[in-house]
C-alpha cells in the first residue's frame, strides 16, 4: 500500500487491517502509524472512532514482531494525544500489555512499549499512580539487568522522571527500588548534556520535592551513591543540568537540620553565594529560597550565613530586587531572626536590620503570605533585648524611621495588628539611650560568634 499523505485511502486500511494476509495486515498498520505520526493534527479521533486501539492493542499482543512494533508505536501516538485519548487507551488495557512487553526479547518493541508507558505515566498524577500500581517497577529493574542501548537508557531515564513527577507525590515504595538505576544512569561516562543525565537529574528534584517523611532515607541513598558530589559538578554545567541539580539540592536544604548541616560542609554556602550574582533572576531567586532553608535551621547554621559576610546583599536584595526575590530575600532575614541568637540579632541589627526592615514594609503589607512572619520577627527582635540592651536596639530603629513607621502600622488595617501593637508597646516603652552599652558594640564591621545567650525564639510556621 503506498504511504498515507492523507485520510482519503482510510476506508482502505480497516479493511486491510482486517485482512486474512499478513502483508496487507502489516502495511495497514504502517500506514496507521504514519496517519498518527503526523506533526499538526493526526487523525486520533478517526482511528480510535474507527475501532482501531482495539485492533492495535489485538497485533501488539498477537501479531508479528513487525505488526507488534507498528502497533505499539501507533497506541503511544494515540496516548500522546489529550487526556481524553490517554484514558481511552488506558481503559482499552493498554497499559498492562506494554509493561509485560518491556522484557520482550525484541529490544526494539521493549523500547517502544517503555516509551508508550512513559508518556501515559507523565500524563496525570492518576494515571502515574495505576502505571506504578502495575508492576511497572520490577519490569525496569529486569530491563537494566540486559545489555540496553544507548537509547534504551534515554528512555528508561525519561520513563523514571515521569513515575517521580506530579502532586501528590507517588508512593515512595514504587520509586525507593529505583535508586540504584537512577544512581547509575547519573554517574555514567556520558556527557552532562545528555538527556539521559538531564531527565534523571529531573528525577532526583521531583523525588526530593515532596520527600516528607522519607527525606533521610532519600539522602543517605544520595550520599551512598556519591549523588551530592555529582550534584555540585553539575551545578558547573549548562542550564539544563544547573536547574534540576539546583532544585534538587534546595530541595534536600529543605529538610532536617542533619540535611543541611551535611550540605554546609560539602560546601554548599559557597555556591548558593555564587548563584545570588547569577545573569538569571530564576536562579537569584532559588539562592536566595535556599539560604533562607539554611537560616530556618539551628543557630550554628544561621552562623554560617553570617560569617559568609553574605548579610548585607541579602538586605539590599530584599528591598531592592524583583518581587520574587525579594520575597526568598525576606524569607533568609525573617528566618535568621526568628531561629537566631541575641547575639546574632544584635549584629544583624547593627548592618541595619531595621533600614531593611523599614523599606520592606510596603512590599510586606501587599503580600499576605508573609505578613504575620515578617511582623513576628519584628516582635521577636524587641522580645531578645531586655533593659538597656532594649534600649539601644530602639534608638537604632528610630534612627531609621520607626517613630513614622509604627505611626503609620497602628493606622493601617492588616490582620497582623495585635503583633504590631505588641511590638510598637515594646518600642515605645523603652527609654532612648546610648548607641554602645555594656559592651554591646553596634558597629557594623562586628560580627559576634554564635553564643549560650541564645534566646532561639522560633516563628510558627516557618518557611521551609
Amino acid at each position: 500500500m503506498q504511504d498515507i499523505q492523507d485520510v482519503s485511502l482510510f476506508p482502505t486500511i480497516l479493511t486491510n487491517i482486517n485482512s486474512t494476509n499478513p502483508d496487507l495486515v502489516t502495511d495497514a498498520v504502517r500506514s496507521v502509524r504514519k496517519l498518527l505520526s503526523a506533526e499538526h493534527n493526526p487523525p486520533i479521533d478517526l482511528v480510535i472512532r474507527s475501532g482501531l486501539v482495539q485492533k492495535l492493542h489485538y497485533l501488539l499482543q498477537f501479531g508479528t514482531p513487525t505488526q507488534a512494533y507498528e502497533s505499539s508505536w501507533a497506541l503511544t501516538n494515540i496516548a500522546s494525544g489529550t487526556s481524553e485519548h490517554t484514558k481511552f487507551v488506558v481503559e482499552n488495557g493498554v497499559v498492562h500489555t506494554f509493561i509485560v512487553l518491556l522484557n520482550s526479547p525484541d529490544a526494539q518493541l521493549a523500547e517502544q512499549c517503555l516509551w508508550g508507558v512513559g508518556n501515559i505515566a507523565g500524563d496525570t498524577p492518576a494515571l502515574r499512580d495505576y502505571v506504578l500500581s502495575l508492576n511497572i517497577t520490577e519490569a525496569i529493574l529486569q530491563m537494566v539487568q540486559k545489555s540496553c542501548s544507548q537509547s534504551l537508557l534515554r528512555n528508561i531515564a525519561w520513563t523514571i522522571s515521569n513515575m517521580c513527577r506530579g502532586t501528590p507525590p507517588p508512593n515512595f515504595k514504587y520509586i525507593k527500588p529505583l535508586f540504584p538505576v537512577l544512581c547509575k544512569l547519573v554517574t555514567a561516562h556520558v556527557p552532562m548534556t545528555d538527556e539521559q543525565v538531564i531527565d534523571t537529574l529531573w528525577a532526583f528534584s521531583f523525588i526530593t520535592e515532596n520527600a516528607n517523611a522519607f527525606e533521610e532515607e532519600i539522602f543517605k541513598e544520595f550520599q551512598k551513591n556519591g549523588i551530592i558530589e555529582r550534584l555540585f559538578v553539575f551545578l558547573s554545567g549548562p542550564n539544563t543540568t544547573q536547574v534540576p541539580a539546583f532544585r534538587t539540592l534546595g530541595n534536600l536544604l529543605s529538610g532536617s537540620d542533619m540535611i543541611t548541616e551535611t550540605l554546609l560542609q560539602y560546601g554548599i554556602l559557597n555556591h548558593l553565594i555564587a548563584f545570588t550574582n547569577h545573569s538569571k533572576e530564576g536562579f537569584v531567586k532559588d539562592a536566595y529560597w535556599c539560604l533562607s532553608n539554611v537560616t530556618s535551621g539551628n543557630v550554628s547554621q544561621i552562623q554560617r550565613v553570617i560569617d559568609s559576610k553574605i548579610f548585607p546583599k541579602i538586605f539590599e536584595a530584599s528591598v531592592t530586587g524583583s518581587t520574587a526575590v525579594r520575597t526568598e530575600a525576606l524569607w533568609v532575614v525573617i528566618n535568621a531572626v526568628a531561629g537566631g541568637s541575641r547575639a546574632q540579632v544584635n549584629y544583624l541589627v547593627s548592618i541595619d536590620l531595621a533600614k531593611c526592615f523599614g523599606l520592606s514594609l510596603e512590599f510586606v503589607l501587599s503580600k499576605t503570605n508573609i505578613q504575620s512572619n515578617f511582623f513576628d520577627a519584628l516582635l521577636s527582635v524587641f522580645n531578645k533585648f531586655h533593659g538597656e540592651q532594649l534600649e539601644t536596639v530602639c534608638m537604632t530603629f528610630k534612627q531609621h524611621g520607626w517613630d513614622n513607621y509604627f505611626e503609620q502600622l497602628l493606622n493601617a488595617k492588616t490582620s497582623c495588628t495585635n503583633i504590631i501593637e505588641e511590638a510598637s508597646d515594646i518600642y515605645y516603652q523603652s527609654k532612648s539611650s546610648k548607641a554602645t552599652i555594656n559592651g554591646w558594640n553596634f558597629s557594623p564591621a562586628s560580627t559576634p560568634p554564635a553564643n549560650s545567650d541564645d534566646v532561639n525564639v522560633r516563628l510558627s510556621n516557618l518557611r521551609l
